[in-house]
């Protein structure tokens, strides 16, 4: 699997952090891919109009 950095600023990474804690996320990386993976389903479904 690829490693990717960015940079967001503390109330994003808070916001994340707050997502991982609610326990429906194992971690901030898992946050991210379901964040990815439901804007890919948006965009295919918008390509498809």
């Amino acid at each position: 699997m690829a490693t990717m950095n960015i940079s967001i600023p503390d109330p994003m990474k808070n916001w994340v952090q707050s997502q991982v804690e609610t326990g429906v996320y194992a971690n901030s990386s898992d946050y991210m891919r379901d964040l990815i993976r439901k804007d890919q389903e948006r965009h295919s479904k918008t390509a498809i109009l």
